[in-house]
């Protein structure tokens, strides 16, 4: 019963937190972090204060966000298709999964009305 009890009382506060998305746009979520956190470990350093740059594909402004103290970012976004950007890194910085014509080139994201999108920007630290 205290397993149930602490389960359903995480669901509340994770759902408490999460504000709806904003009517007529999509949402994108995600990580901010650095690998490895230490030399030889497999851990991912959550990255926070790092600026994520939205740009869309059509032309308009660069919208940004900036991860929080757990390396955590989101962003309402209008509909349509966004390259994403981690500002100060090169886009071959980023480790994730790469389809190999695409590789040096930013990730992309398209967003639907109330859709949530995820995407964690993971950044080579250096550390070996």
């Amino acid at each position: 019963m205290g397993r149930f009890l602490v389960t359903l009382l995480a669901s509340i506060a994770i759902t408490a937190c999460t504000a709806p998305i904003a009517s007529g746009d999509g949402r994108v979520s995600g990580t901010v972090g650095a690998w490895p956190a230490r030399p030889l470990g497999g851990d991912i350093a959550p990255a926070p204060n790092k600026v994520v740059e939205f740009v869309r594909l059509s032309g308009s402004p660069v919208l940004t966000v900036t991860s929080d103290a757990s390396g955590k970012y989101s962003i309402d976004l209008r509909p349509g298709k966004y390259e994403v950007r981690l500002a100060g890194f090169a886009p071959t910085a980023l480790l994730y999964g790469r389809d190999p014509d695409t590789y040096g080139e930013w990730p992309r994201v398209t967003v639907a009305v109330g859709r949530e999108s995820t995407l964690d920007l993971i950044y080579d630290s250096g550390i070996r």
